[in-house]
């Protein structure tokens, strides 16, 4: 489906990281779930958002590695607390933002 997030502003350019991050900041991650799922979805597979954030840091320091998504994945290891990681809206933003933006 295409993604339609209810937007804050007649901005037309709608970043899906941003906004995600937005969602996120505002402690209203469920946003990001698609609404015809109901609450037709695991609980669990929502930290899936929160993974996609960490690996679309703009630094490739910041990122995790892929042997931690794994672990991540199988759960192995717990998905770190964002906030105090200090990821920003600035650590989430991209050289070449064009790719990234909803309907180009």
């Amino acid at each position: 489906r295409p993604i339609e997030p209810r937007r804050e502003s007649d901005d037309q350019n709608l970043v899906l990281v941003d906004w995600v991050f937005s969602c996120w900041r505002r402690g209203e991650i469920l946003q990001v779930i698609d609404p015809n799922l109901g609450t037709d979805y695991i609980a669990d597979e929502v930290k899936l958002v929160l993974l996609g954030l960490l690996c679309s840091q703009s630094e490739p320091v910041a990122r995790p590695s892929m042997r931690q998504i794994l672990q991540y994945l199988e759960a192995s290891i717990l998905l770190p607390d964002l906030s105090s990681l200090g990821i920003s809206a600035i650590g989430l933003t991209f050289a070449n933002r064009q790719s990234f933006v909803l309907g180009k």
